[in-house]
This record gives structure tokens, C-alpha cells and sequence, in this order.
């Protein structure tokens, strides 16, 4: 040991030092142990919180992890997180799940665990997502709910959650035990506010929704409820870019009818319509298909005002 101090500068601590042997009487673990002045140990022991020579293939050899985590996670409050928050501990989470090589079979083969999503074996976002909309999003009728990057993450959760009726409108909000004045609209006051009012059939969204269909040079008329507007580009018959610009344009709509909404009722914020669908709906979604796409729209603002579908 002295050697090896000298060769590497590492000194052993023998106070903090245990001594094992494997297949050896016990006294003579305690003779060399008191002679080196340090612990007498034995087998299994744990080193940086996980059990070492016992066997991994039983599941009672796992559980001081698991209590260990299970301590922890206990403490911990994800209802505290934000929607964007939980998105991102989510995403981070699984995309640090590694393959393990498990014990090694007889012979050359090795047992190891695959991703039965991929034919590569190995984890990816996409295909859990593919997963659930297949299974959970076509049991809902909402299955042509799409995710798409061409605009922030918060924007893309917020149109999330307005396919699957979870906004705080004051329907929903009366659902979860909330006493209000009124349930009417807070745009128009004239029905009770839910989303497919909300976005759909309120005159002012129609008038919205007029405006962006004669922006793209298309007919708003076939859009009556929710579900028809997360599927009107599909309808339309878009393609590849054009069908993911065209559904940023609509997850933009969505973002800042609500923000309007919101406005309306908090900061007694009353901008007209016109100045709404022309300034910032445009604007906002030019912005950041530009920013978040591989199509170029540099210096093509006035060809988007005009005729957004030709700069695809």
C-alpha cells in the first residue's frame, strides 16, 4: 500500500477502510484486519448506495434503491411544476433512459433490453408520442391533435390543452367547484364560455377565422366546432410545410384569442379584431415559423401577407 501511495500520490485511509475476503474463515479476516488497524466487513455491502455482492436477479436486492427513491420522490411536489415545466422533466427524464445490458446468457448471446416502439431497440420521444396519440387520442376523437415545433413549446401545450377541454374557461372552471357571476362568454356574452364557443363560434373568433381563411385564400365556413379546426388543414388537403405552417398559424390564433380573452377580463384590454388578426397573428406566426423552420422566409413578409402558402 505504501507503494502504491508513492506511485500514484493516492493515501489509503484505513480508518474508513473495511477488509473482506471471499470464500475465507472469518478469524482470519480479523487477524489481517486488526494488523492493518482497520474494519472487519463481509458480503453484501453497500458502496455509494448500491448493494455490491449480492445477487442483482432477485428483486429484494433492488429494494434498498427503491426505497431510496421512493424517500426522495416522496417529498417532491409535481403539481408545483408548470405545464412548460412538467414538459421539459418529462422530455429530460426519458431521453436519459439507456439501454442496460442485463447478465450475460450461456453461449455469446446477451440478454438486453430493446424499445419495442423502434426497430433500432433504442428510445426516441417520437415514438412514444406516435404511441399515445395511436392508443389515447383516437379513444377521445381528438386524434388529429398534432404537435409541431414550427412554434414555442407553451404555445403548442396551450393548443394541447384546448383539444382536450383542460383551459380555465368559465365552464371548466365551474366543473372544478368554482362559483362565478356569470358563464357567459367573455368576448361576446352571449353563450356560456366553453372552448368550442370560445374559439369556434363566438362572432368575434368567427370574424378571426374569416379573416385567416381569406388570408390563406380558403373557406372558414366548414369550421363549426373544435375538432374542425385542428383538422382543417388536413381537410384542405396540405402537405408537408404548408400543413405545418398552416397549423402554427392556427396554434397562433388559438394562444393569442385566449391572451385577448384573458386581457378583456384582467387588464379591461378591449383591441378590436381587425388589429388583432392582421398585426399579430401574422406577425407572431411569421416570426417563428421563420426562427423554428429549415424554409426560408427571410425578407418575405409581404409574400406571407399576401399569400402565405406560395412561400412553401
Amino acid at each position: 500500500m505504501r507503494c502504491f501511495y508513492l506511485s500514484s500520490g493516492l493515501k489509503i485511509n484505513l480508518n474508513k477502510s473495511s477488509l473482506m475476503g471471499v470464500c475465507v474463515d472469518s478469524s482470519e479476516i480479523e487477524f489481517f484486519s486488526n494488523k492493518f488497524h482497520c474494519k472487519a466487513g463481509s458480503l453484501p455491502f453497500t458502496y455509494l448506495g448500491l448493494p455490491i455482492g449480492c445477487s442483482m436477479n432477485r428483486c429484494e436486492s433492488w429494494e434498498p434503491v427503491l426505497n431510496k427513491f421512493l424517500s426522495k420522490l416522496s417529498n417532491w411536489k409535481a403539481s408545483n411544476l408548470s405545464s412548460g415545466g412538467r414538459l421539459v422533466l418529462i422530455s429530460v427524464t426519458l431521453k436519459c433512459l439507456v439501454t442496460l445490458d442485463a447478465q450475460s446468457l450461456p453461449g455469446e448471446t446477451s440478454d438486453k433490453v430493446a424499445w419495442a416502439l423502434e426497430r433500432s431497440g433504442q428510445f426516441t420521444v417520437a415514438s412514444m408520442r406516435k404511441a399515445y396519440d395511436d392508443f389515447y387520442l383516437k379513444k377521445s376523437s381528438r386524434s388529429n391533435l398534432m404537435w409541431t415545433n414550427r412554434v414555442p413549446s407553451k404555445v403548442s401545450i396551450h393548443a394541447w390543452r384546448t383539444g382536450h377541454c383542460r383551459l380555465p374557461t368559465k365552464c371548466n372552471l365551474q366543473k372544478r367547484g368554482i362559483n362565478l357571476l356569470s358563464l357567459d362568454c367573455s368576448l361576446c356574452g352571449g353563450e356560456e364560455e366553453t372552448e368550442d364557443h370560445l374559439f369556434v363560434r363566438c362572432p368575434v373568433a368567427r370574424s378571426v377565422l374569416n379573416d385567416i381563411g381569406r388570408w390563406w385564400g380558403v373557406n372558414a365556413s366548414s369550421v363549426n366546432h373544435l375538432r374542425d379546426l385542428f383538422q382543417w388543414g388536413q381537410v384542405l388537403n396540405f402537405k408537408g410545410d404548408t400543413l405545418k405552417a398552416f397549423l402554427a398559424v392556427i396554434y397562433t390564433y388559438l394562444w393569442l384569442l385566449w391572451k385577448m380573452r384573458n386581457g378583456k377580463i384582467f387588464s379591461s384590454s378591449d383591441r378590436g379584431k381587425d388589429l388583432f388578426v392582421n398585426s399579430q397573428v401574422q406577425a407572431y406566426s411569421f416570426f417563428w415559423i421563420k426562427t423554428r423552420s429549415r424554409c426560408s422566409l427571410a425578407n418575405r413578409w409581404l409574400q406571407w401577407c399576401c399569400s402565405p402558402s406560395s412561400c412553401f
